[in-house]
């Protein structure tokens, strides 16, 4: 965690160091009913200085609702999360997942939700990408550190990010993200790993056999108990809700009418539902 937190300082750092820098100039002019400039030479006259340009170097924003979100993150993991930080208990949970990562020894809900990080990134990384171009800070690194860190490694791009506006044609995107995160195959292949995951965890199978309550009851004190447990549900919950917050704006880059309503219809199926968006949106123009 000590070394998860001095990255966070260096990027958010970082990003703050290659700020844009802001221009001033005094521009003269002559006055429309008064000659007295007329004879002096042209040489001599005050010119408006050229204004930089600015295209490549977009500004750094703040976004205060999503630095407060990560600000929370935080201070949830660190003080207000039950268990203990770097408990035995979750060395132990951790080791589990690790050395059997298809069919541990704990509960299976905490399971299904440990797997749901190899998913929720993907369709962020689908809603976010498009509309990346006008971002101070690249938002590959971000995208690919939340797959491990969730919004804690997201968090820092959210802060500063800077989305387009209006419509984004596909002859404005990268390779990668033309090609996979607008690609409906890829969009069908993620939803159905999203949709398979609760079977292959072990929930469905449990709720069948009568066995939800028990399965519930687990977790619950498995949250209770685990610092590890606590925060990384958070995490994804969180990572669900930006999900759904950003839904509305991909409509609006497509020329779709923006539906907040779409985007809280999510909700109602954490991590799939966001995937469902990712294969039923409309593709951009070319």
């Amino acid at each position: 965690m000590k070394l998860f937190i001095l990255l966070v300082i260096i990027v958010t750092v970082h990003g703050f160091h290659h700020g844009s820098t802001a221009y001033t100039g005094i521009y003269f002019s002559q006055f429309n009913n008064n000659n007295i400039y007329s004879n002096i030479p042209s040489s001599l006259k005050a010119s408006t200085p050229e204004t930089p340009d600015t295209s490549q170097s977009p500004p750094l924003n703040i976004s205060i609702p999503y630095l407060g979100l990560w600000l929370g993150l935080i201070s949830f993991a660190f003080f207000l999360s039950p268990g203990e930080l770097n408990s035995p208990a979750d060395t132990a949970l951790i080791n589990e997942l690790l050395s059997n990562p298809t069919s541990p020894s704990c509960n299976h809900i905490w399971f299904m939700i440990w797997n749901f990080f190899a998913v929720a990134p993907l369709s962020l990384a689908a809603l976010l990408l498009p509309g990346s171009k006008f971002s101070k800070l690249p938002a590959t690194p971000f995208v690919l550190g939340s797959a491990a860190l969730g919004y804690f490694a997201l968090g820092p791009y959210m802060i500063t990010r800077n989305p387009s506006e209006g419509p984004v044609s596909k002859s404005d995107l990268g390779f990668v993200t033309k090609n996979v995160f607008e690609s409906k195959v890829f969009a069908v292949l993620v939803t159905f790993l999203a949709a398979s995951i609760p079977l292959t965890s072990g929930v469905i199978p449990d709720i069948m056999t009568g066995n939800g309550a028990e399965l519930v009851s687990g977790f619950i004190d498995l949250f209770m108990s685990s610092k590890f447990v606590s925060v990384a549900t958070a995490d994804i919950a969180l990572l669900t809700i930006l999900a759904a917050l950003l839904i509305p704006e991909d409509m609006e880059r497509r020329g779709m009418e923006p539906s907040p309503i779409a985007g809280l219809a999510t909700l109602l199926l954490p991590v799939l539902g966001p995937c469902l968006y990712f294969v039923l949106r409309d593709e951009l123009d070319e």
